[in-house]
């Protein structure tokens, strides 16, 4: 499956559209996931969503999501660092996450696949 897909990321007054490739669906918890994949300078941005959030490596600031402007918009997601696989990131831990998605269960230091539950 290689779909394109475009994001919006928001830093203070930019907006940011990138395009990035849907590699593949991911069956887990029995509820559909995609592994999304986009290419940058020096660097490769891993995101797996769900309809309800998303677990990304450590390209992008969680933070953001917390943030004044963005806290309203309620997104649940966290960041996994030192992964450069999905494999690797399927088998971390939550890094930073979202206060949103605090409220909802997830904590620093979760396992990736427990927090993937809390997004079905």
């Amino acid at each position: 499956m290689s779909k394109l897909v475009v994001f919006e990321f928001i830093n203070k007054n930019t907006c940011i559209y990138l395009t990035g490739d849907i590699l593949e669906e991911l069956i887990i918890h029995n509820s559909i996931f995609k592994k999304i994949k986009v290419e940058l300078p020096k660097t490769t941005l891993l995101i797996i969503t769900s309809d309800k959030g998303f677990i990304m490596c450590g390209a992008l600031n969680v933070e953001v999501y917390n943030s004044d402007k963005m806290k309203e918009r309620g997104v649940l997601c966290a960041s996994v660092r030192g992964v450069k696989t999905f494999d690797e990131m399927l088998n971390g831990t939550l890094y930073e996450v979202s206060d949103k998605f605090i409220e909802a269960g997830a904590y620093k230091g979760m396992s990736v696949y427990e927090a993937l539950a809390l997004l079905v």
